[in-house]
C-alpha cells in the first residue's frame, strides 16, 4: 500500500486565507496527510526560514493560497494582491520539489497580474464568493478534485507481488519478513516517472558489516546503479527512471536484524540531490531457522 502524500499549505496570516487553508486541509484529509503552516511547522528556538526549510524538505507537495490581500500599485492602477512573503515561498518550494509539486490556490477570476513571471502555470481556482457565504466544502470541491488527482498522476504504482513474490515497497510500515525468503523491489514509471530507493541494513552483531549476498542484483537495464553493487556502511542506493517495470529479486541475509528502504518518488532525485523521502518503510528480520 502507497504512503499518504504529505502536503504542506502556505497561506498569509489573516484570518481569511487562514480559514481557506484550514478548510483546505479538512476536504484534503481523507486521502493525504496535510499540514497548515500554523500547525508546528515554526518550532522555537528555529529561525522563521530554518523552519520553513525544514518544513518544505519534510513535504513532498505544496498549496499555496493566494488570496488578495494587500494592494499593489501599478501607474494609475491598484491591484488586490497576495502577501508577497508567500509567493516567496512558492518560489522556493518549487526549486526544491518542483513547480508541478506546487500548487497555486486563486480566487476564480483573478486577473493575477502580480504574477506575469508565472502567467504560464495553470493555477487551481475555487470560488471565493461562496466562501465567503460559508458554503465551504462547495466553494473548494473542484480545487481538491483537482488537486488529488494531479498527486494521483504524479505518484507511483506498487504492485503487491510480481512473480510470485511479495513487493517490500507495496506493504505497510513497521511489518516482520523473513530471513533468506525472496521478496522483490517492483515499481510502475510512467513517462517522466523516477525513483531512487536507499536501503540500510542493521547487523544483529554491534560493528558488524553486511555483505553484498544480502541484496540481489537488478534487472532490467531501466534500472541504474548510484555506484557499484554492494553494500556501502550497510547501505546500498539505486535509481530507475520511466517508462519502465523497474523490479529486482530481493532477500535478506540472516545477519541483519532490521532493513530499513527510503523511497524518493519524481523529485529529481537522478541527480543525487538530498531529500527527505517520500516515505520510509521499515521491516524487521526473523531467521525462521
Amino acid at each position: 500500500m502507497a504512503s499518504r502524500p504529505r502536503v504542506l499549505i502556505l497561506s498569509a496570516s489573516d484570518q481569511e486565507p487562514l480559514d481557506v487553508a484550514n478548510a483546505l486541509q479538512r476536504q484534503l484529509d481523507y486521502k493525504c496527510d496535510p499540514t497548515v503552516w500554523t500547525q508546528d511547522v515554526f518550532q522555537p528556538g528555529r529561525s522563521a526560514f530554518e523552519s520553513f526549510t525544514n518544513a518544505v524538505d519534510n513535504h513532498a507537495y505544496g498549496i499555496f493560497v493566494l488570496t488578495p490581500d494587500d494592494t499593489l500599485h501599478k501607474g494609475d492602477e491598484v491591484f488586490l494582491v497576495p502577501r508577497m512573503n508567500v509567493v516567496f515561498e512558492l518560489g522556493y518550494f518549487a526549486a526544491k520539489h518542483g513547480i508541478h509539486r506546487a500548487f497555486l490556490l486563486t480566487p476564480r477570476g483573478d486577473k493575477r497580474s502580480y504574477l506575469s513571471d508565472l502567467a504560464g502555470i495553470q493555477p487551481v481556482e475555487f470560488n471565493l464568493e461562496r466562501f465567503r457565504k460559508g458554503e465551504q466544502v462547495p466553494a473548494l470541491g473542484a480545487a481538491v478534485a483537482m488537486i488529488q488527482s494531479a498527486i494521483a498522476a504524479d505518484r507511483l504504482e506498487y504492485p503487491k507481488e510480481v512473480q510470485n513474490r511479495r513487493n517490500l515497497l507495496a506493504m505497510e510500515d513497521n511489518q516482520t519478513i523473513l530471513a533468506e525468503e525472496r521478496y522483490c523491489l517492483a515499481a510502475k514509471l510512467k513517462s517522466g516517472h523516477n525513483i531512487r530507493l536507499t536501503l540500510t541494513g542493521i547487523p544483529r552483531e554491534s560493528g558488524a558489516e553486511l555483505n553484498s549476498g544480502w541484496l540481489m542484483g537488478l534487472r532490467p537495464t531501466a534500472v541504474a546503479w548510484d555506484n557499484s553493487p554492494g553494500i556501502v556502511g550497510n547501505s546500498q542506493s539505486f535509481w530507475a527512471t520511466g517508462p519502465s517495470e523497474a523490479f529486482t529479486d530481493f532477500r535478506v541475509s540472516r545477519e541483519c536484524r532490521e532493513l530499513t528502504i527510503e523511497i524518493h518518488e519524481n523529485d529529481g532525485v537522478v541527480d543525487g540531490q538530498q531529500r527527505h523521502p517520500d516515505s520510509i518503510k521499515r521491516f524487521h528480520v526473523q531467521d525462521k531457522s
